[in-house]
């Protein structure tokens, strides 16, 4: 199956009013940019040709790569956060969930 079959079967899957819009150029660049690396170019395909977030199936949906009030697709406002929040070491010392770097 090539990618475009795979991105037509997504599509087909996720409800047109449940999709976020597309993501922009800018903010896939700014997530590449802070998290330091590209994306793989099949996710950021899904992200600049589906939706901003929200494609999956049985509550499984991908988060968004920016905050997008109208919709909810996880626990994090956007995968930026997300991000953030396995990255920064915690400022309580106790805390041992993001060992310090």
């Amino acid at each position: 199956m090539t990618e475009d079959e795979l991105i037509a079967v997504i599509r087909a899957q996720t409800p047109a009013g449940n999709l976020a819009p597309v993501a922009t150029p800018t903010v896939i660049a700014a997530v590449e940019t802070e998290v330091g690396h590209p994306m793989p170019r099949f996710l950021r395909r899904l992200y600049a040709e589906v939706s901003n977030g929200g494609f999956g199936i049985d509550g499984w949906e991908c988060a968004s790569l920016s905050p997008l009030p109208d919709h909810y697709f996880c626990d994090g406002e956007d995968v930026l956060e997300l991000y953030r929040s396995f990255t920064t070491p915690s400022e309580n010392p106790d805390d041992a969930t993001v060992p310090p770097v």
